[in-house]
């Protein structure tokens, strides 16, 4: 109660933003607090907008909510606020806002169109992936960043080049391994024999590559695949042993899960080559 009170009695900008802080670290938040969060996006200083669309728990039949960031995305002459506003009405994964992401592509902010990108990725796939596309040789950070999120989340194996062009092909250390990073959550999603190829490329890039971080990121690197790998072949060894199914189907089970240990076994040597 003395946090809401603050917040709706503050005489700076300051006295809000603590408030809101308060409530965005703990979970679950009630009626009243979503209610501050609401009169938030209303504030006369676009931060405390800001920061509200950026932490709002957004729920499906939060009408109120989705009316005020819908006019946010739509209207704000702020670019962080339009941006935020546009990702916290993609955790709906509603189509009908695809006319806000899809204007949101054509504004001036780089920053403005990397959230637009991201946000149609989850209601419309093949449209982010289009853009994407559109995008690769554009040089600014945010874009590169969710291009490659974007293909890491439901790019095809076309997209392997790629990452492994401009892990080795750009002159800037930070994308080559922000392409590194994507390009380890890319193979985490496809086969073993995709994932194979890709676990000797990080290695070989985390031995040769001139930058400060460069070890680094392919260990950590080749530590996600590791562990998305056994993951799923422990999730397979698990279905295998389930009772009714036949041995042809338990051998089918076992033979692929084989292989998905076989990739991590590999990504776990791979960290120990490339060493300190």
């Amino acid at each position: 109660e003395n946090w809401i009170y603050q917040f709706k009695n503050g005489k700076n900008m300051l006295d809000k933003l603590y408030a809101l802080e308060h409530f965005a670290a703990q979970e679950n938040p009630s009626e009243a607090v979503k209610e501050v969060y609401r009169l938030a996006l209303q504030d006369k200083y676009w931060y405390i907008q800001d920061f509200a669309a950026s932490v709002y728990p957004l729920e499906e039949g939060d009408e109120k909510a989705i009316a005020l960031l819908k006019d946010l995305a739509k209207n704000s002459s702020k670019t962080d606020v339009k941006a935020n506003s546009i990702l916290t009405l993609s955790l709906l994964e509603d189509e009908s806002f695809e006319a806000i992401y899809t204007e949101g592509l054509k504004h001036p902010s780089y920053r403005v169109n990397a959230a637009s990108l991201e946000a149609l990725m989850y209601s419309n796939p093949d449209a982010a992936l289009a853009q994407a596309e559109e995008w690769e040789n554009i040089k600014n950070y945010e874009l590169a960043d969710v291009i490659g999120y974007v293909y890491s989340e439901v790019g095809g194996e076309d997209k392997k080049e790629y990452f492994e062009k401009n892990a080795i092909d750009n002159d800037d250390m930070y994308e080559r391994m922000y392409a590194v990073y994507y390009y380890s959550m890319f193979l985490s999603n496809m086969s073993p024999s995709v994932a194979t190829d890709g676990v000797d490329f990080i290695e070989k890039w985390g031995k040769t590559d001139t930058g400060s971080y460069s070890k680094n990121v392919a260990k950590s690197s080749l530590k996600r695949i590791q562990m998305s790998f056994e993951g799923t072949a422990q999730a397979l060894q698990m279905e295998a042993n389930s009772a009714g199914l036949s041995k042809s189907q338990k051998l089918a089970l076992e033979n692929e899960m084989i292989n998905y240990m076989q990739v991590a076994e590999k990504a776990k040597n791979a960290i120990q080559k490339i060493g300190n």
